[in-house]
Order: C-alpha cells, then sequence, then structure tokens
C-alpha cells in the first residue's frame, strides 16, 4: 500500500508554502498592517476584522521577521518588504523602554500598556533583528563550489582555498572591528553599531565580486573582503546586544540570535543548491547584496542604543 503522496516531504513542503505565501502574508498584508500608525494590528478575527487594537510586541518582531524572510529567501516582493520595514520602525520607535527592557503590549499609536518580567518580546525582536545572517551561512556552505567553477579548479584545491581565505580575512575582521568598535563607542554609544554597518558595507561589493567575477583577482578579493566585513559585523553582535539587554538574559537572548541564523542558515544553503542544480549559483550569490543592503539601512535606522551596558531589566 503506498503513501499519500501530500503526506510525503516534497508535498508537505508545497502544502506549508501555499499556505504561507498564498494565505498567510496576504491576509496579514491586507488586514493586519498598520498603514496609519505602522506596525502590525495583531487581534483579529477570521475576517480580518479587528477585535481590538492594543499591539503584542512580541508579535511585531515576528511579522517582521516573517516578512523579511520572505522578502530574503522566496521572492523580493516590495509589500513583504515595506511590511518588514514598517514593524522593525515600529518596534524601535514604541517598543523599548528608555532602559532597553522591551514593553509587552502598546497602544496602536504605541503608547506603553504593559511589562512582563520574561523576554517573550526581546526574543522576537532578536530574530527579526538576525536576517543579515544569510549572507554570512550562502558565502561560507557554497564558496568552494563557486572557486571550482570560476576559477576551474578540482574541489580538492578549491576546497581548502576557500576554507582559509574566509577563516584568515574573518580573522582579520574580528580584530579590527573589534578595536574600531572598542575606541569608537568609548565616544559614542551607536559606535559599535556604526562598525557592525561597515562590515556589512563591506560584503555588498564583496558578494557583487564572488557573484559575478571570472578571474582570480575578482573571486580571491571578493572573498577576502567578505570576510573581513563579516568578521567585523560578527564580532559586534554580542556587544551590542548587551547594550539592550541585561546580563540575566544575554545567554538567551544571544541563543536565539544564533539559532535564527543557523536556521536561516540551512534555508539559504537548501535555496542555493537549487540554484546550483540551475546553473545559476553565481547570480544568486551576487544578488544576496541587496537583503545585505536593507538590512544595513534598518540596521542604522532602527539600532539605537541608549545606554553602553545594559544592567538591569
Amino acid at each position: 500500500m503506498s503513501a499519500d503522496p501530500a503526506l510525503e516531504l516534497p508535498g508537505l513542503r508545497d502544502f506549508y508554502r501555499r499556505r504561507l505565501v498564498d494565505d498567510a502574508a496576504p491576509f496579514w498584508l491586507a488586514h493586519g498592517l498598520d498603514r496609519l500608525h505602522g506596525g502590525f494590528i495583531t487581534s483579529l478575527d477570521r475576517d480580518g476584522r479587528i477585535l481590538d487594537t492594543d499591539k503584542a510586541v512580541w508579535f511585531q518582531g515576528r511579522g517582521t521577521w516573517m516578512y523579511a524572510t520572505l522578502y530574503n529567501t522566496v521572492e523580493k516582493r516590495p509589500e513583504w518588504l515595506e511590511a518588514a520595514r514598517s514593524g522593525g520602525a515600529f518596534m524601535t520607535r514604541h517598543c523599548f523602554r528608555a532602559d532597553g527592557k522591551m514593553y509587552f503590549t502598546v497602544t496602536r499609536e504605541g503608547l506603553p500598556l504593559r511589562v512582563r518580567r520574561y523576554v517573550y518580546s526581546e526574543a522576537f525582536a532578536a530574530m527579526a533583528f538576525a536576517a543579515p545572517s544569510f549572507p554570512g551561512w550562502a558565502t561560507k556552505n557554497w564558496l568552494p563550489t563557486l572557486f571550482s567553477a570560476s576559477l576551474d579548479l578540482d574541489m580538492v584545491t578549491a576546497g581548502p582555498l576557500a576554507t582559509i581565505t574566509i577563516a584568515g580575512s574573518s580573522l582579520v575582521g574580528v580584530i579590527a572591528g573589534g578595536v574600531l568598535a572598542d575606541r569608537w563607542s568609548r565616544r559614542h554609544l551607536g559606535g559599535r553599531v556604526y562598525t557592525s554597518a561597515i562590515g556589512l558595507s563591506l560584503t555588498v561589493p564583496a558578494l557583487l565580486c564572488i557573484g559575478f567575477g571570472s578571474g582570480l583577482a575578482a573571486v580571491l578579493g571578493g572573498a577576502i573582503l567578505f570576510g573581513v566585513g563579516y568578521g567585523m559585523f560578527d564580532a559586534n553582535n554580542m556587544p551590542i546586544l548587551c547594550q539592550f539587554v541585561s546580563p540575566r538574559h544575554r545567554a538567551a537572548g544571544y541563543g536565539l540570535m544564533n539559532m535564527t541564523g543557523v536556521f536561516a542558515g540551512a534555508l539559504i544553503t537548501s535555496l542555493l543548491g537549487r540554484s546550483t542544480d540551475a546553473g545559476h549559483l553565481g547570480r544568486d550569490m551576487a544578488l544576496l547584496a541587496v537583503p545585505v543592503t536593507a538590512a544595513i539601512l534598518l540596521q542604522l535606522a532602527l539600532v539605537r542604543p541608549t545606554v553602553a551596558n545594559r544592567t538591569d531589566d
């Protein structure tokens, strides 16, 4: 007796993709996206009628992450990017207290209503702001294949060359990004955020060189530039988190960020595997420069620390 094809992995994948892309995402765009005040209205009935205008802060993070991930990994739909930006901007403007703790609920306009002891809101906010993980995993996992194809090398040579290039240049980026951020943050609370943004900015031309380059200088140079930039970005993730989250919640917050990054990496690795089979790996690798650019703009607009080190809840 054969199994129902709809219950097998490909059938389940197609089923949930349709429900997400053709049902859930359009529903919340049509009824939940607050085009007047920003963010998402979170209490709706099945027909989209508003039951309560108070906004759950955790949902702002969840909605922002969902639309940012759809835009980064499924299709470059402008309405998805608009929704992600709206949710992220609303969180930054209205959902953080002066001490860095997030509210649990706010009014539709963004006035504070309730704070909880646990970090439910912060967890989804961390997920929302973890989108830059996609290019890092994509480059680390697929650079050997690109080296092999672009430089006409066998994998025995391309694999170690790509790995050593990324690891060595990332070490340089970590050291340079750490020193620069330490000095900058003494003069400006946003020094670490700006250093991180500089690192991400370096990965944009790097991805274009890696994806579209054909000679040794372009591909190898792009890989080195990417490693330096990603190292600068990665070195400042935990210090930036410490500016928003108290010591008692940092392990959970950083764990959630890493978990989201790993899951995102698995997804983008799978998508680029299909791209490789179709012969478009270089082009699609270069196109990752688009979500990185969006992430840089969001980071500079939304991540604004008020203290150098959060010490309380």
